[in-house]
């Protein structure tokens, strides 16, 4: 005889895909804005250095 509903094994396999789908995008989400912070404190690094130089110099 068959044990529970057909679609149970269907179901539990498709929340499991989607669980690993989830953290998959996660860590594309974390190192995605990991970089934008990184880009933006470089440049903000930069004009830093340059307002500090240009008051040096005055």
């Amino acid at each position: 005889m068959q044990k529970g509903h057909p679609r149970h094994k269907q179901l539990k396999r498709a929340k499991h895909d989607m669980a690993l789908y989830r953290r998959r995008k996660s860590k594309e989400m974390v190192e995605a804005l990991r970089l934008t912070f990184k880009i933006i404190g470089e440049v903000v690094g930069g004009a830093t250095r340059a307002i500090a130089k240009y008051f040096r110099n005055t």
